[in-house]
């Protein structure tokens, strides 16, 4: 279960990702990783790394909010992360929710 918070109100306008629309992604389109490059021209940014106790999370951030937070699944690819990444920031974006699988609290 992917938890989900509000994000600040700088967070929450984000870059303008113009003409590249959530539409695109959920048309089944293939990855080109056209989104995160117009994430980055809008002033975002994003980076992949291993963690301590976490394996691989890639996060995406803009300006000093956090957006997206994912940890890598077992046997999944990097650019499988990355579109997964890339669905995360539309999300956020979209919604104003940071989209969070690293701090999951397990009951």
């Amino acid at each position: 279960m992917v938890r989900r918070r509000k994000t600040s109100p700088i967070a929450a306008t984000g870059p303008d990702i113009h003409p590249l629309t959530a539409n695109a992604f959920t048309a089944g389109v293939p990855t080109t990783l056209l989104g995160m490059a117009a994430f980055i021209d809008g002033g975002g940014g994003f980076s992949v790394a291993p963690v301590p106790s976490y394996g691989v999370v890639a996060t995406a951030h803009i300006k000093k909010s956090t957006i997206a937070m994912l940890k890598q699944k077992s046997g999944e690819t990097l650019l499988e992360l990355l579109d997964r990444l890339e669905h995360a920031i539309i999300e956020a974006i979209a919604t104003g929710y940071v989209v969070d699988d690293v701090n999951v609290t397990t009951t």
